[in-house]
């Protein structure tokens, strides 16, 4: 979108922004995984779209980690937590 129709408080916005969001299934990171993450992607974002053309981002660009319940997405047509129970009994079945 042309800079001149995008505002950040009212302001024109007159460097880069960005708007980053990944999700992952709830409680497999810790806080400072995601803040850790969270400073990196900044950076690299950062690096991709701002400084290499010699400014940095507008502050108000966002990198947002959303954490989701494993019951409410999947992969590979299963949720993440019908993918944990197979994986705990095929554990179970080796243990024995």
């Amino acid at each position: 979108m042309p800079a001149a129709r995008w505002h950040v408080g009212g302001t024109d916005v007159q460097r880069p922004t960005a708007m980053l969001e990944i999700s992952i299934t709830q409680g497999t990171n810790t806080a400072a995984q995601k803040a850790a993450f969270i400073a990196r992607a900044f950076a690299e974002l950062e690096a991709q779209l701002g400084l290499g053309q010699g400014q940095g981002l507008e502050p108000a660009s966002y990198v947002i980690v959303r954490e989701v319940p494993a019951r409410d997405w999947g992969y590979g047509g299963q949720t993440q937590a019908a993918r944990a129970l197979a994986r705990a009994a095929i554990a179970q079945a080796i243990a024995m």
